[in-house]
This record gives C-alpha cells, structure tokens and sequence, in this order.
C-alpha cells in the first residue's frame, strides 16, 4: 500500500493520537515481523445472536485496516462463539487464550465479559469488550486487564428515567435479566427515577415465561414498563403483552434496540409500534463519519454496537503497536495512555478500564422499524419536536396530555358542525 494511503487510513479512523504514538510518532515499523493474534468473542448462538453479524462485521472492518496500516507485522483475527452464557464466554476464552490471544474483543453481554474476564486477569490477556455495560465491570477485580469501550449503564439508567419522566409516567414496573446487565440497568434507572417503582421482576432466561411476565405486570397496574432484556426474550415478552391485551407504554434498552429483533417471534414488529428504546452512540465527528463511510462502503449496514467492535480491534492494536510489543502486560498499559477517536466517539479510559462519556440515540419503532427521534448526551435529553408534544412519546394509546386524542377531538368538531347546522336553520 502506498504511504498517502495509509497516510489516510490513519487520519481518518483517528489515529493521530494524544498519546505515546502521537509523541514518538506513527511507529510504522513497530512490531515488524511480529504476530498479532486477535481473538473476538461474539454471541454467534443464543440470545444476542441476532446482533452477532453486526459484531463481527465492524470487528473485521478494523481488522483488514489494522492489516493495510502495519503490513510489517503479521495480524490474524478469529472470532469465538460464546453462546451468550457464562459458561460459553468461559470456554471461548479459554480456546482464544490457548490459541494463542495477543488480545481479545469481547464479550456481548455483560456476564459473559465477567466470566471471560477472570481468564483475562489470570492470564495476563487484555480483554477489551465492545458491548458489555454492566456497572459490575468497573468494579471487577482484573488488574487492569479488563477494558470497555461501550458506557456505563450507570449512564443508560438515567437516561431511560429522563425519558420516562419526560414521559409523564411516574408509575413503573422493571421487567429485567437476572444477570449482571439486567440488574445494572434496573438498578441505575431506580436510583435516577423520580417517579414510584411498584416492581422489579428479575428473570431467568433458562425459565423464561411470557405469559406470566406479563401477568405479573398487569396486576401492577403500571403507566410504564422498563425492559431490560436481550432479542429473543424480549420479543416474546412484547407479542404477549400485545396477544394479552396488555396496552402500557415501553421504554427498552439497548439489548432490543436494533432492527434485529423483529426476525426472532412472528408479529414482534406490530407488537412493539411506538416503543422507544436508548440505543449506544456518539457524537458526531470526521472519526465516526469515516467509519459509517467506510462500514457503507465495504457493504455493510445497520446494526448495534457495530462501532464500539471496530474500535476496540483498533483499540487493542493501537497499544500493541505503542508497545512494540505482543506481551499482554505491555499493552494493558498502553491503553490506559490512549486518546483515541473512532467509530463510535472518543475513548479515554479511566483507571478502572471505563470511557468516561456517554451518548444515546432514543429510537422509536415505528412502520418502517427502528426511528431515531432525539439523544440523551452526558445527561441532556433532547427529543425532536412534535415528539415531546404528545403523551403517545412512549406508544400510550390513551393519548395526549397537551393535546386532545383523536376520537375527542372529532367530537368537538361534530358538534361544531351541528351548531353552525342549526344557525343556519334558525
């Protein structure tokens, strides 16, 4: 590749760092003749499967850019299913550390990067996950080795409150995973919440059961139910509230926010019309619109946290090559020293491997599917006007508290008519 290409690729995916790259300049010929190994742990089966393709696509996006940037160096990339358990998270790992990792991405789910990240620790592998959001993993004891690249749910907590209060709703029930991403959300939107949390209904997803979710919500009586669920479960939780009868307003997570979710249960999309759900983003800059750009033009499109897995590929190998080096250790440390700006937004980390900010999109499903209609952005909600104007924010079928319903309101225009009918008759 010629040196203005890579010139180019450089610029534009942000790697032009406040960093020790940045000081000691772009090292193209570090890690010469090395072997990088990057593992990438994805949900190819179970309950996140279906976000898997979107994964893996932005993680090899990095890849084939990471390989043209440094052709010195010799750079592999294979991906590990990790079933969306623990258990498979565990196993993956374990083959990815066995196989010979320089460094892992990975996992999805929040309890899977727990369980993957126990190895990372004991074997001295930094773990960089793309999708894991749980609070528990900023206070994980892993020695550094365990990094994120996606925000806090402490933030996405507040962020669903805001939008629930900005809602009117002030009565809610939290249906989540019992897991460690489940129970952080719920935990971070009752501490945000001004409203009356009336229940929290922890699930299984081993025992899972629709229809008694949902009757567990209806004797609530609530005027908002939180959903803190992945793909599957949750659109089998919102065909039964819709086969139910069930009509209360939704705000979800990011674990159902993605086109995705309408190919797991017949009548899923019809079911969730006018739910609105946070999904992860970034503010807008050279650095994120050349990814989109890029992930466009190599065919791809779509998809949840697409731009976190392409950062942290390039997150992982960015140390890596500070380092000059393919010791796990080595490239722990360099990635505390990172200022990177990427396909999903700047990452800084902090000392215990978190970014430091936090952007949502707020999505509303509507005919077409997935619509964003506003953010939430380090603590400010902005949703788009006409939006914010109508009760239905978050699919009330009862209508509007600043405007009148529909059926009202064509009363009030029939009798209209009828008394201009009878002045005209007298």
């Amino acid at each position: 590749m010629k040196f203005n290409k890579i010139l180019f690729v450089l610029i534009t995916t942000g790697l032009i760092l406040s960093s020790p790259l940045a000081s000691a300049g772009v090292k193209t010929d570090a890690l010469t003749g090395a072997t990088v190994n990057i593992a990438f742990l994805s949900p190819e089966t179970g309950d996140l499967s279906a976000y898997s393709p979107g994964f893996v696509n932005g993680a090899k996006l990095a890849f084939e850019e990471v390989k043209a940037a440094y052709p010195g160096t010799t750079w592999t990339f294979t991906v590990y299913d990790t079933k969306t358990t623990p258990e498979g998270a565990t196993a993956a790992m374990t083959s990815a550390v066995t196989d010979g990792a320089t460094y892992v991405v990975g996992a999805a789910g929040s309890s899977n990067t727990l369980a993957a990240a126990a190895i990372a620790k004991t074997e001295k592998v930094p773990l960089i996950s793309y999708a894991s959001t749980s609070p528990e993993l900023t206070t994980f004891a892993d020695d550094g080795y365990l990094f994120r690249v996606a925000p806090s749910d402490g933030f996405q907590g507040g962020a669903m409150a805001d939008l629930a209060e900005r809602g009117g709703f002030s009565k809610a029930v939290i249906i989540n995973l019992d897991n460690a991403y489940g129970i952080g959300v719920a935990d971070a939107f009752k501490s945000a919440f001004s409203g009356t949390v009336l229940k929290t209904i922890a699930y299984d997803p081993a025992t899972f059961d629709a229809s008694a979710l949902v009757d567990q919500i209806a004797a609530q009586n609530p005027d908002i139910v939180i959903d803190v669920s992945y793909a599957t479960d949750g659109s089998k939780l919102f065909v039964q509230m819709a086969d139910q009868n069930l009509n209360v307003s939704i705000i979800g997570g990011d674990g159902i926010a993605d086109n995705a979710i309408f190919d797991e249960t017949a009548g899923t999309k019809d079911a969730m019309l006018n739910l609105v759900a946070t999904k992860p983003t970034s503010v807008e800059s050279d650095a994120t619109k050349a990814f989109e750009k890029a992930y466009s033009d190599a065919g791809y499109s779509g998809g949840i946290y697409t731009g976190e897995a392409y950062d942290a590929v390039w997150v992982g190998a960015l140390a890596a090559v500070a380092a000059d080096s393919t010791d796990g250790t080595a490239i722990r440390d360099e990635i505390y020293n990172l200022n990177y700006d990427g396909g999903s937004g700047k990452k800084v980390f902090d000392a215990n491997g978190d970014i430091t900010t936090a952007a949502y999109l707020i999505m509303e499903v509507q005919s077409t599917g997935f619509v964003e209609v506003g953010t939430w952005i380090d603590g400010t909600l902005t949703l788009d006007t006409g939006f914010t104007q109508k009760r239905s924010v978050v699919g009330d079928i009862e209508g509007d508290e600043g405007a009148l319903p529909f059926p009202i309101f064509s009363l009030f225009v029939g009798i209209a008519v009828l008394g201009l009918i009878r002045k005209k008759k007298n």
